[in-house]
Formats: C-alpha cells, structure tokens, sequence
C-alpha cells in the first residue's frame, strides 16, 4: 500500500469541493436511482460559480462523463461497469474504492471512517481525504450501482438454479412413476380392485380427486377455480390467458412506463441523444446548487434548448 503513499492520493481542497458536492446534487437520475451522467472534478474549477453562463456552460459539457445503460447496467465507455476505475482516476485512488466496496462484504456496511482504519489505509490519508474522494469520484452512486448488480446477478442465479432442480426433481419423480405404474398394474388386478370393501373403494376415490386436482393447481376445500383463483378465469381465450401472463411478468408494467419514458429510453440508448441532453442540462447551468434557465439575452440559447428538448420526446 506504500504505492498509495507514494503516488500521492491527490484531493482537491475547498472551496472547490462545495461547489462540486452542489453541482453532484442537481444531476438527474433514472428510474435506478442512477445517475444519467457523470462530472470529472479535475475539470469543474473552483469558480465555477462565479463564471459567466458560456464559459460555465463549457466547463460542465467538457466535464460531463456519458454513462451507458444499454447492457441493463450502468457502464463507462467500452463497457467498463460504473463501480470500474474511470480514465481520469489514479490508481491508488481506485484502491481505496475497491477497499471501500469489500467493506460491505466484510462488514456488511460501509463507513469511511472504518475505511480509514484498515491496516492498509490507516496512516496514509485522512478521514477528510476520504470524504474528498467518497464525493469528487461519486463512491456513493457507485457502489450503489455495484450493490443492485450483486443482487440482481444473486436472484438470477437463483432462478436458474431452482428451476435447474425444478426438472431434476419432475425427472425424477417421473422416472419413478412409471415404474410404480407397472406395478399397480399388478397390484389392482380386476379381482383384487372387485375385493376391496365400498368404504374403502370411495375412500380411495376420494383421495384420487384430490390428487388430480392438486396436480391442475385447483383446491377443492376451499372451492376456488383454476390456479387457486389466480391468473386468468377458467376457459379464457388465449388473448387473455397471454395477457394475463404478461401482467404477471410484469412485461405490460414495463411497457406502460415506456410509453412515459420514450425520452429516457432514448438517452440510455443513443450516445448523441444522451450528450444532447448533457448539453441542454448544462446550458441550463448550475448556481448556488439549482438549476437556472437560460437568460433573456440568449435567444440563440434558448431556441437551441427548446429544438433539443423536442428532439430527446420532453
């Protein structure tokens, strides 16, 4: 870890840091809770505020980080995931980040502070340095992105396992079943089925009903129809039944927020749609930690933005 030392962990002291947690705070996020798009500290200055709005403009659309969802997860250019080390990020920064995510293997939280007390760590750079970095390099919206992955990847993987066992088992059970067959065959022969007494011969039909209607996921106590009153009622059309299934899955859910967001669609998908939307955020500014419009005395501006924001679906 003396590499850490050697190269320096370079943080950028006030008042830039105020003005850059101000200037995170205001970019927008999608339906994730994830940012659209990113912002390199090491080309917002410190006086950013207190720029004219074209040269502020500048700065933040050469700053501006595209961020690609087009993989279902959020990625950097060629693909690299957004808990993966960016261009301008050194290496021993990068490190303390990895340390910053294994703490949430290790402890099942994250706290700089304890980050700070790591045998590699301790003694090479201060709590305040952390927090420079936890904000300057967006840890938070990071490792919130590698936390959803690791989930995700955990449920799907569980899928795939249990319906892995899922065939086993019905295999199995199967293979089972045809052998126990050949041997009712022989067990229930016409005059052993002719010797059993009718209490016992409705009995067992009983229990035989009962099983064919578990095996059709109907339950007969309690009167409910097809599939336990669940998906669609009994003899519906297959329109309906498809229908249904796809409200289950959640597919018509999906299908009705896309409608509402075209827009977003677009910019997760269309790299010039996506810096289109930057530069409109950006020509839209950032001063005292909110957004401001355009002036009146920029009508080129503001014919821009409004032609921008028709071609993103606002």
């Amino acid at each position: 870890m003396n590499n850490i030392a050697n190269q320096a962990v370079q943080v950028i002291r006030e008042p830039r840091l105020q003005v850059f947690e101000r200037l995170a705070n205001t970019i927008p996020q999608n339906d994730f809770g994830l940012p659209i798009f990113l912002y390199r500290a090491d080309l917002v200055p410190p006086n950013l505020e207190n720029l004219d709005e074209k040269e502020r403009n500048g700065h933040l659309q050469a700053a501006s980080i595209t961020i690609s969802y087009r993989e279902g997860f959020p990625t950097f250019q060629y693909g690299i995931p957004l808990w993966g080390q960016m261009d301008h990020e050194p290496s021993a920064d990068f490190n303390l980040f990895q340390q910053y995510l294994e703490l949430g293997n290790s402890k099942g939280y994250r706290q700089l502070a304890d980050l700070e007390r790591q045998p590699d760590v301790e003694g090479l750079i201060s709590l305040r340095g952390l927090q420079e970095l936890y904000t300057y390099n967006f840890w938070a919206p990071r490792a919130k992105a590698h936390d959803l992955f690791i989930a995700a990847s955990h449920r799907k993987l569980r899928e795939a396992r249990i319906m892995s066992a899922e065939n086993m088992h019905y295999m199995e059970a199967e293979n089972l079943l045809s052998r126990l067959r050949k041997q009712f065959d022989v067990i229930f022969s016409e005059e052993a089925l002719q010797a059993i007494p009718p209490d016992k011969a409705v009995n067992m039909l009983s229990k035989l009903h009962l099983l064919q209607q578990r095996a059709l996921g109907i339950d007969g106590s309690q009167g409910k129809g097809q599939n336990n009153g669940e998906g669609p009622p009994a003899h519906a059309t297959m329109e309906v039944t498809l229908r249904q299934m796809a409200k289950d899955s959640g597919a018509t859910i999906q299908a009705e927020q896309g409608q509402k967001n075209n827009s977003l669609d677009l910019l997760l998908n269309d790299p010039q749609a996506a810096g289109m939307a930057q530069e409109l955020i950006v020509r839209m500014s950032v001063k005292g930690g909110q957004f401001q419009p355009p002036k009146a005395g920029a009508p080129a501006i503001e014919a821009d933005a409004a032609a921008d924001l028709k071609l993103i679906g606002q």
